[in-house]
This record gives C-alpha cells, structure tokens and sequence, in this order.
C-alpha cells in the first residue's frame, strides 16, 4: 500500500463524518514516506504489524490517536507530535537502523493519553535509541513485557530528560544497553506516581554519566530497582544527585549495581527520599572508588543497609560513603558486609541520626569504620560488628556525641589483658560523648584508652569518670581518672625531668589527688616519727656534759634535770610541724651546739617539708582542686 494513499484518506475525514474508530490498516507493507508532518487528521490512526520500507515523519501533527503496535519500521520522527488519546508503541514495534538523530524521536510531544511501548524492539547503532527530551505525557509511560533498546553515544539510549509524566513511568522487565554512553538519561525528569525499574531490570552503560541517570529528578511517589541489574565499566552504574522521592526508594531484592570511579557505583549526593531508604540484599561493587556513595543525602525514616546488603570499594571514600547525611528514623545495617582493599569500610563524618545507629546482627567489615562528627539521638550499637582487617586505626568517632552506645570491648581488643594487650586495632575516641554505656567494663576499657589509642588524651578517661559517677560509682570514677595521669605520665607532655619526677611522686603518695587517704596517712606517720625523734633526743646524750639532746632550755634548771616524756613529743611536733606551736619549746627544745643536736635538727627540717608537701596535697585532695570530674 503506497503511504500516500493512507496520508490521502487521513486528510479527507472530516470531523463531522469521520468514523470514531479511525482508520486501521493490519499486516500491510507500506511502501513509500509516510509524511504526516503539521497534519491535523480528525481520526485516529492504527497501522498495526505493518513492514515501512521508509519512515515515519510526524512533526508537529496532532492526531487524536496512534498506533503502531507490532509494526517494524525505518524511523519515527514524531517531535512536537500530541495525540488526544494513547500512543501505542508496543508488542513488537521495531525500529532497527543507525541514525545519529534517533531511531524514534519524540522531543517536546505531547500525549494527552497512556505512551505505551511495551514489548518494543529500538536499536540504533549511531545514535539513542528514543529520544523524549521534554515529552509530555498525562496518562502512564510503559516500557516493560520484554521492552528491548539499544543505543550508542553519549546523548544516551533513551532520553527522557526535563519531561513530565503525569502518571506512572514503567519499565519492569526491560533491557537499556549502550557501549559508549548512558542507557537512561531522565535528568530533571518529572513523574506524577511511582517509577518502576524492576521485576528485573537491566542497564548497561558506559561513561562518568552513568548508566541509569536520573539526577535532579522529582518523583510524587515511590522509585523501585528491585532485582535490578545495573553496570558500568567507566563510571556510576546509578547516578542521581538531587533526586527527590516523595515516598520510598528499593534498592532491595538482589538489586545489583556494577560500577567504577570515585563517583560511585550507586551515586545519591544530595538526595532527599521522603520514605524509606530500603537497600537490604543489595549488592553495590566498585574496584576504584565507592559502593555507595550518598554524601548529605536525606532520608525520612528508616535506612536499610542490612540482611545481605554488600558494598565493595576501594579508596580514600570509603565502600560505603554516607558523610554529612541526615537519617531521621533508624539507620539498620545488621547482616551488611562492607570491604574496602585499600581506605575505609564506612564513611559517615557529620551523620545526623535522629533515631538508632543499629550494627548490631553479622556485620562484616573489612576497612575502618569513620563516624566523626556524627550526632545519634538515639542508640550506637556495634554489638554485631567484626573486623576482619585489624591493623591501623578501626574506628574513629572523634567528636561524636549519642544518647547511647553498645560497644563490645571485644570489638577493639581480642586480648583479655587490659595491662598489655598485643592486639594491633586502634581506635580514636576523642571528644566522643555519651550519656549511657551499656554493658561496659571499666578495666577493660581503660586498657583500651591506654594501648588502643595512638596518644593521650585526656576527654575519653574524663567522659568515661563522668559517666561512672553520674551511676553512682565513685570509686571506680577515681580509679578511671588515676589511669588518666598513669596515661599522662606515660605519654603526655610533662614537660623536664624533674616535673615527672614530681608527677610520679604525686601519684605514688596522693594517688593524683584521687586518694586522699594515703596522703592523711602519710602525714600521720610523718608526725609520729617527728614526735618519735623528739623522744628519743631526750634519750641521748648532746656532749660531754650529760646533757641530752632535748634539754629544758632554763639555765637555772636542776643539774640532771630532763624534760618530761609530754614535753619530749611536743618538741618533736614543734620542729616537724610547719607554722604551728605548741609553747613546749620554751621550756624544753634542742641542743643544736652539739653535733647530735644538729642531726636531729636536720632531720627535723627534712619532716617538716615532707609534712608541708603532705598537708598541701590533703588541702587540695579535700577542698576539690584537684579531684574534678571534668
């Protein structure tokens, strides 16, 4: 049938007259152009399992519907086309060539009905397959039942990009591949309802631009790749900075996402997902860069990375990348498993979680783990964590701050000897703080500050007496803070030799302040030997003369005369005690010309700075100067 016969009976229908049903042509091979450009037909047209020898050029037609299911053909140039009704595309149509503008072209049309390309056949070796830039479609856009395109260029396989779909875009069960380009570009894309890309759905792409592409895209409801199958040999298998999703995002179901740079295989900076983040069973792999990467990315309840989610990066970003995010109901990644050959297992400085941070059930993680800056509202769990590299730091939470957090010690330290632990993990926990800590063990936990850490600091032994003592648990409050300047003295900045002399001796006899007792002992015993001396002066001789060292001092005493037992003590605790009398030494005191008398009194001088220092300590120990919490 010659196409200008059909082009013919188009334009002679006239709309008082035409029939309703259109015109419809079966199993015809239309042989010539059919050229319905700026056509303004009052019927619609069904051209169905038709063979075309050349194309189709509808551009600016209006048509009150089309359809040209089954039929194989050349071309279609429909740009600026609208249809009232449906346009059917499907169940076999096929368009089989090598156009640099596209086999099927659809810029800027307008389909007042359902887009329906179901079970179509695109392959253009020269150029994208459909090119919908700008489309506008009120009804549903369906690409799925076996839905086949292929493309080349870096203008994509199909191009829907800054178009409007008013209803549900589909394409479940389809197959997108481009050797040199992207297979779906939907940048700026507009979809009323859900989009489908599942059940399963394949992509192949290739280029930073990503295979799947749908960045700065607003979606009315949910975005589904559930089973997915996405690769890139040269770039983001998924890529979609700013993407908006009022509802859920399902990255679920064995959903596989194959990529390669620093970009990302699963690209979501910026994100904003109103409902649920769900990619449990998901499958993120990149040799070159991140698994999944989703810096400031905001989710709006739950974020599922568990129950064999997978991320395999390498690199300075991490496998998993969630830095400066915002999780507002619970981030769950039990069952994940997270490896990283060469940087971190996780990323996620500046996390703001307003509900649990759950690493709590077979989580598998091969590179550090880095939280810093990150505030939890609700529960840190790493009860479920294990580290299979242990060299290098493994957990950095500087700076954090959570209302609870579970940290097994055995996650840190495979050794159960907290005074020398030959386990080679380190962990940075400085400035992190936390109102609870469940299950700890003091002891163990200060041989983790103590060999665990690359240096002191004083913030986790502060934090940590700080948390005892609001338990109730004074004791082991001090004994935290002792281990302190244990950890001080050890590797802190003291400054010359003689200031850790002098911090040792501070430790040994007040035990830092901490132990306040030891020093009031110390000073008894110190006033019992001053006391002690001054009895014993009495005992032996100063001189020829008879006279004992501690002689009344009256020159008209008795011959022989001595000074009482009382007397005796009190001289000992005149001379040993600093700024305090007891008026015995006016009656009774030292002979200091002879020489016995200057060694007692040498040894009295040597009490007196020790009841000095003593007494300074106590001072200090009881009023608080020392002994503070924080």
């Amino acid at each position: 049938m010659p196409a200008r016969v059909i082009r013919r009976v188009l334009l002679a229908a006239t709309a008082g007259q035409a029939d309703p049903r259109g015109l419809r042509i079966r199993g015809a091979r239309i042989t010539g152009q059919l050229d319905l450009t700026h056509a303004y037909p009052a019927i619609g047209l069904g051209l169905i399992d038709c063979a075309f020898d050349q194309g189709i050029e509808l551009q600016d037609a209006h048509l009150p519907w089309l359809s040209l299911t089954g039929s194989h053909v050349p071309q279609l140039i429909a740009d600026r086309m609208q249809t009232d009704g449906v346009l059917k595309l499907d169940s076999g149509f096929r368009v089989v060539g090598s156009h640099s503008r596209g086999a099927v072209c659809l810029v800027a049309a307008h389909i007042r009905g359902q887009l329906d390309m179901s079970g179509a056949h695109l392959d253009n070796q020269s150029g994208p397959a459909l090119v919908a830039d700008r489309i506008q479609v009120e009804g549903t856009a369906c690409f799925k039942g076996g839905f086949h395109a292929a493309g080349a260029g870096e203008d994509g396989t199909i191009r829907m990009p800054e178009s409007h779909i008013a209803g549900q875009l589909v394409l479940s069960n389809s197959e997108l591949s481009n050797r040199s380009g992207p297979a779906f570009v939907g940048e700026q894309l507009v979809v009323d309802g859900a989009v489908f890309m599942n059940q399963p759905f394949v992509a192949t792409g290739h280029g930073v631009a990503g295979t799947v592409r749908l960045t700065s895209a607003s979606l009315g409801s949910e975005l589904s790749l559930a089973g997915a199958r996405l690769s890139n040999d040269s770039g983001p298998a998924l890529s979609a900075d700013g993407l908006r999703v009022a509802t859920d995002l399902a990255l679920s179901e064995d959903f596989q996402a194959d990529g390669r740079g620093e970009r990302g295989a699963i690209r979501l900076t910026g994100a904003h997902i109103e409902g649920e983040f769900d990619a449990s069973n998901a499958h993120a792999t990149n040799p070159t860069g991140p698994g999944l990467s989703a810096r400031d990315i905001r989710v709006g309840e739950a974020l599922y990375i568990g129950e064999g989610f997978s991320a395999r990066g390498a690199g300075k970003w991490g496998a998993l990348y969630l830095t400066g995010a915002t999780i507002v109901g619970p981030l769950v990644a039990g069952g994940a498993r997270l490896r990283n050959s060469s940087g971190p297992s996780m990323r996620a400085e500046r996390l703001h979680a307003l509900s649990d941070v759950r690493l709590d059930k077979d989580v598998t993680v091969k590179g550090e783990i880095r939280l810093q800056g990150t505030v939890i509202e609700g529960k840190l769990d790493f009860s479920g964590v294990e580290v299979r590299r242990r060299n290098g730091c493994i957990l950095d939470l500087a700076g954090s701050k959570t209302k609870e957090v579970l940290l097994p010690a055995d996650l840190i330290c495979t050794d159960q000897d907290e005074h020398a632990c030959g386990d080679a993990a380190r962990v940075d926990l400085t400035g992190f703080t936390y109102a609870q800590f469940i299950d700890i063990d003091p002891k163990r936990w200060l041989g983790i500050l103590r060999h665990h850490t690359d240096k002191y600091r004083p913030q986790p032994y502060q934090q940590l007496a700080l948390l005892l003592k609001s338990q109730g648990h004074d004791n082991p409050a001090r004994e935290v803070l002792r281990a302190q300047q244990d950890d001080l003295r050890a590797r802190g900045d003291l400054g010359n030799l003689l200031a850790r002399v002098s911090h040792w001796a501070w430790g040994v006899f007040a035990g830092y302040g901490y132990r306040v007792r030891r020093v009031a002992g110390a000073l008894a015993v110190a006033l019992f030997v001053a006391a002690a001396l001054g009895v014993v002066g009495g005992s032996i001789q100063a001189g020829a003369n008879g006279k004992p060292v501690v002689a009344p001092t009256s020159a008209a005493a008795a011959p022989g005369t001595t000074c009482s037992f009382i007397e005796r003590i009190g001289v000992g605790l005149d001379r040993g005690l600093p700024l305090a009398s007891t008026g015995i030494r006016d009656r009774c005191d030292l002979d200091t010309r002879s020489t016995a008398g200057q060694i007692f009194t040498a040894l009295l001088w040597g009490i007196q700075v020790v009841i000095w220092a003593l007494a300074t300590l106590a001072l200090a120990g009881y009023t608080g100067l020392i002994r503070k919490l924080n």
